[in-house]
């Protein structure tokens, strides 16, 4: 396969890679979290980068990281901020609209709309028109009036 490899791209690296032992025991050597399988692992991480990445790669991913972290602390920040200031604020002019609408705003409502009325029924008066008064029929008396 590696001579098919060469044929393919002659600048290929051989297929097969020798380690040398780190630790000098084989069992070690030879495991997945020995030092000389670490080793391999670093620096095939290397050669990764150095051949499928491009220059900018490390510096654009730099930039990623902090403006990510930089976007998480604004959004602590502002939560912190929505939910210290802004809210409380909300609800103290939720609950002053509320007080002013029962204490303040409705009593003068009806206070005028009670105004408005005798003043409505005084310029009937003086303008001598009929004045208007309700007359309540007992029950009674309408079951008489009926039959």
């Amino acid at each position: 396969a590696s001579s098919l490899a060469a044929l393919v791209d002659p600048d290929a690296e051989p297929e097969f890679v020798f380690l040398t032992p780190r630790a000098g025991d084989p069992i070690v050597d030879h495991g997945l979290f020995g030092p000389t399988y670490i080793d391999a692992l670093r620096w095939e991480g290397r050669r990764y980068v150095t051949l499928y990445l491009a220059p900018w790669h490390p510096i654009l991913q730099f930039a990623v990281r902090k403006s990510n972290s930089l976007s998480d602390g604004l959004t602590i920040i502002f939560t912190t901020i929505l939910r210290k200031t802004v809210l409380p604020l909300v609800a103290l002019v939720m609950m002053t609209n509320l007080w002013m609408k029962e204490h303040i705003i409705i009593p003068i409502a009806i206070f005028l709309s009670i105004i408005w009325q005798k003043m409505l029924e005084w310029m009937r008066i003086v303008r001598g028109e009929d004045v208007y008064e309700p007359v309540v029929i007992p029950s009674d008396v309408k079951a008489e009036a009926n039959a």
